[in-house]
């Protein structure tokens, strides 16, 4: 249960830091350093005491990161958090990342990938039909973790990251009805 609650509260911190960088919040410039540790140290606590959902957490950050969409210096601080803290919650054991499912991990990474090349591509196109708007809500992580927590049944894979879509997604449509 902690790890979804854990989830949940990273997706909106990386909401925060999301809308901040977007919007170019400059009251928020200091903050959101605060917020983007917050939600690197919850990255890396999950990735160090969760191992069956590491991969999908690592895999959802190379696939960003090798889109060139960690830009932001807030955000290049979260992952450099999430390195380190995952390093040092895993110092004592070795053999920790030796344990990794480095299958997933690289299926992960191909789809989180996927989700923010169509969204490059999908955000020079000016008028969308309805296949467009479909792709655009970047589902192709979460279909992936849906099949791979149905084929192998460890289903805190899909919950961890709907947990994380809820927090992420929820928060945005609060900064929307607040015009934030």
């Amino acid at each position: 249960m902690i790890l979804y609650l854990i989830a949940f509260l990273t997706g909106i911190f990386v909401k925060i830091v999301d809308t901040a960088e977007d919007e170019k919040l400059k009251t928020f410039k200091e903050i959101n350093y605060f917020f983007a540790t917050i939600y690197g140290v919850l990255i890396g606590f999950v990735i160090a005491n969760y191992p069956n959902v590491a991969p999908l957490w690592i895999g959802a950050i190379l696939g960003v990161a090798l889109t060139g969409k960690v830009d932001a210096p807030s955000h290049k601080l979260g992952v450099l958090v999430a390195l380190i803290t995952t390093i040092a919650w895993t110092s004592n054991d070795l053999n920790y990342f030796l344990g990794l499912n480095y299958g997933l991990l690289l299926l992960f990474s191909a789809a989180s990938f996927a989700d923010e090349k169509i969204d490059i591509l999908l955000h020079k196109i000016k008028k969308k039909n309805l296949f467009q708007n479909l792709l655009e809500t970047r589902l192709t992580l979460e279909m992936v973790a849906l099949i791979v927590s149905f084929l192998t049944g460890t289903w805190e894979i899909f919950f961890a990251i709907l947990s994380f879509d809820i927090g992420y997604l929820g928060s945005e449509l609060t900064f929307r009805k607040i015009n934030f």
